[in-house]
């Protein structure tokens, strides 16, 4: 299990210089081909603030996927955190972060796999959440989606 410490390195290390809609397009693209023989199993969505841009729902995806990836990105949009991050940070203790943050169950899911999209010199500028693996696994996912892309632009 990561560390609180690693995790926040992961999203400060993973911000990018720029983020488009072509951009979107290209990272959910990105953990899609990262996520291999996974992939049919999860979810994958990307929002360049609150506009979908990219959405994939595998061919093994439980009905609900999309209920658990708007969970996750509601923490992200809450805490400008992943929301591996926020599970951490209450250790895994999902009744205590609904009473201290008085929020619904309905509403958020401190599991890992929403992951904030940052630009440097501006913030938070949305979010790709992956749901359908393990908490860490879909955390990495994204992490690793982001890196690549980061790569890409760079690159360019």
């Amino acid at each position: 299990m990561l560390t609180l410490d690693e995790i926040l390195n992961q999203e400060t290390d993973a911000e990018l210089t720029q983020f488009n809609k072509d951009d979107a397009w290209r990272l959910g693209n990105i953990a899609h081909e990262l996520a291999g023989e996974n992939a049919k199993k999860i979810g994958i969505s990307v929002k360049l603030f609150n506009q979908h841009i990219f959405y994939f729902a595998g061919s093994e995806t439980i009905y609900d996927a999309e209920f658990w990836i708007r969970r996750k990105r509601n923490v992200v949009e809450r805490h400008n955190h992943s929301s591996y991050y926020i599970s951490n940070e209450y250790k895994m203790d999902e009744n205590e972060y609904y009473r201290h943050n008085a929020v619904k169950p309905s509403d958020f899911a401190i599991h890992g796999g929403g992951f904030p999209i940052r630009v440097k010199g501006v913030g938070l500028v949305g979010s790709i959440v992956c749901s359908g693996m393990l908490s860490e696994d879909d955390h990495l996912l994204c992490y690793h989606s982001l890196k690549k892309l980061q790569e890409e632009l760079r690159n360019s």
